[in-house]
């Protein structure tokens, strides 16, 4: 009677149990790794993520057409290859979401450096450029980009 009482409970408990085929899923977002990227380069991981939305909408694979200056982006952070001579043989990780994200705080982080933790440096990731760039274009290409960068951080906020 004990036997037969212990493998019915058993049988439940097993059945109870999500196997691991059937687990949901890793959250895409999630293996982007922006809160690793963060941590790394002491930027906020939702900023990384308004950067990748604004940039690509979070497409992995995401590659611009060819720029007016003949380069290109890669990856959701859409890594202009003209960081291609800094990156090297890394270059070819671009593909790996969670090493893509990070090139991108990096590249971030070295306009932090310049304009300091500012709107001006997220520009700069964009456009290379401040919002006070002396050029009107692209003064003017600066504040569009940090426009939109305002308003996917306020969706972010509102989506998760």
């Amino acid at each position: 009677m004990k036997a037969r009482l212990f493998f019915i409970i058993a049988g439940v408990l097993v059945c109870l149990s999500t196997p691991a085929w059937a687990e949901k899923p890793q959250d895409p977002i999630e293996s982007m790794c922006f809160d690793d990227a963060g941590d790394m380069y002491n930027i906020a991981p939702k900023l990384l993520m308004a950067i990748a939305k604004t940039e690509s909408e979070f497409r992995l694979n995401a590659t611009s057409p060819i720029n007016s200056n003949g380069t290109q982006d890669h990856c959701h952070m859409q890594i202009n290859t003209l960081w291609k001579k800094v990156l090297k043989e890394d270059w070819q990780y671009l593909s790996d979401p969670c090493y893509c994200t990070k090139v991108g705080a990096w590249i971030l982080s070295q306009c932090i450096d310049r304009y300091g933790y500012s709107w001006d440096a997220v520009a700069c990731y964009n456009t290379g450029q401040s919002t006070k760039a002396k050029n009107r274009n692209r003064r003017k290409k600066a504040k569009q980009y940090v426009a939109k960068v305002k308003s996917a951080l306020v969706s972010l906020e509102k989506e998760l």
